[in-house]
């Protein structure tokens, strides 16, 4: 597992992933090592209003449910 201990952007951990995944790539043990890291895709940070959830009857764990089936982490 690849950790930015040096609290860097995105870009310098896939730089380091790339790097360690070329090297990897030349051990028959390790060929295949699968990358978990998308640096590709965008990240969002969605903030609930709680308040303004609560004062209009919605139920707030049906938000927070509904925002991880949109973007995908609800199973």
């Amino acid at each position: 597992m690849l950790e930015d201990r040096a609290g860097k952007d995105v870009g310098f951990l896939a730089q380091n992933l790339k790097t360690f995944l070329d090297a990897a790539s030349k051990r028959p043990r390790a060929r295949y090592a699968d990358p978990n890291l998308f640096a590709e895709c965008s990240a969002g940070f969605v903030k609930v209003d709680r308040d303004k959830v609560i004062k209009q009857g919605i139920d707030l764990g049906q938000v927070y449910q509904t925002l991880q089936t949109f973007m995908g982490g609800f199973l």
